[in-house]
């Protein structure tokens, strides 16, 4: 609407500029009254103009053909009533001031006049659909970068959220175990640290990031409440400097790597496997690591990473961070299997600052 006030004051302000430079141009100079005629001439031109935006309003949801005729018959008729409206004044003006000039037909008036206001009226509604095709187009921008940021905040939510059910049907099961073998002081510290892994899982904004502290808190959770079920068989080794407590990861990255240390190298073992989560500051990123001991065996290409876990976290670091976002999977010589993270070092404080 204020688009349209203002496309129309302009273009009937430049009319009027116009229509004085014409009058000087022709007389060289002007009685006063010209100028109260022209301005009279220029300001009816704001109810047509009125009169094309209603129309043009109210047509937006009708097809093409109809609107176009619709739009048509109301320039005619604007023009028609402009074409008076200015024959009219002309005739009046030109009876007190320059009687000479007076008494021409009026259709004939209006012919003349109306060849040239149809043509500034039709400018008017050329200039109308250009605005609000641009607002239109505007508004269909903003729409489609909040459906693209849902989505892009849907997909992280749902590659988080991925948790493996088994891991939670296991755990079950383990504590289902324990109580009835009447060890409920450790079934009571397992359902407890499942608590707190699942508070975890489910608290936070998948597009936030959580201090390296808490996600190694987060991980350690995780296999605690595996190191039940495979006791002796599974060991963990977990190093940081504390200088990166406050580093920050997007929540449970680590989790579906160690998840799955856990289920090719832990749990087809007959011996005691070492998994090691260990972070460090390595040219001015931070590198995350996960790594086990196990054999990889024929296991080897499912724990080089075409399982879902890992193609879920290579989408997210790529969400996240594009190419600064980097995700290796190997061998280690030796014996046992490797992911390693890279990605941009940066506090929480500053992260959460930043969002």
């Amino acid at each position: 609407m204020r688009e349209a006030a203002a496309l129309a004051l302009g273009l009937w302000g430049t009319a009027y500029v116009v229509y004085l430079t014409a009058g000087l141009a022709n007389d060289g100079s002007m009685p006063g009254f010209n100028y109260l005629m022209y301005a009279l001439m220029a300001g009816f031109g704001l109810v047509p103009s009125a009169l094309i935006y209603l129309t043009m309003s109210t047509t937006e949801r009708m097809r093409l053909a109809p609107r176009l005729a619709v739009i048509g018959v109301c320039l005619v008729g604007t023009g028609l009533l402009h074409a008076l409206n200015d024959s009219l004044l002309f005739e009046a003006f030109f009876r007190v001031y320059r009687p000479r000039f007076a008494g021409t037909p009026l259709v004939r008036a209006m012919a003349g006049n109306f060849l040239i206001l149809v043509w500034l009226h039709a400018l008017y509604a050329a200039g109308v659909e250009l605005v609000r095709s641009a607002r239109a187009t505007r508004e269909r921008d903003r729409l489609l970068s909040e459906a693209r940021a849902a989505a892009h905040q849907a997909q992280l939510a749902a590659l988080r959220f991925q948790l493996n059910p088994h891991f939670l049907f296991n755990t079950l099961n383990a504590v289902s175990t324990l109580v009835v073998t009447q060890r409920n002081a450790e079934a009571e510290t397992m359902i407890g640290r499942l608590c707190e892994f699942l508070r975890a899982s489910l608290a936070s904004d998948p597009q936030a990031t959580t201090p390296l502290a808490e996600e190694m808190a987060t991980v350690e959770a995780y296999l605690e409440i595996e190191s039940v079920r495979f006791g002796e068989r599974l060991r963990v080794e977990m190093a940081w400097p504390p200088q990166l407590e406050t580093a920050a990861v997007p929540g449970l990255v680590l989790q579906p790597l160690v998840e799955n240390a856990v289920k090719y190298a832990v749990a087809p073992a007959r011996r005691p496997v070492t998994i090691r989560v260990a972070a460090a500051e390595r040219d001015g990123a931070l590198a995350l690591m996960v790594e086990d001991d196990g054999d990889a065996g024929e296991l080897a290409a499912d724990h080089a990473g075409t399982g879902v876990g890992l193609e879920n976290v290579r989408k997210r670091l790529t969400a996240l961070y594009g190419a600064d976002g980097v995700l290796e999977a190997g061998r280690v010589p030796g014996g046992g299997w490797r992911v390693a993270l890279r990605l941009p070092l940066s506090r929480t404080n500053d992260a959460r600052r930043a969002a």
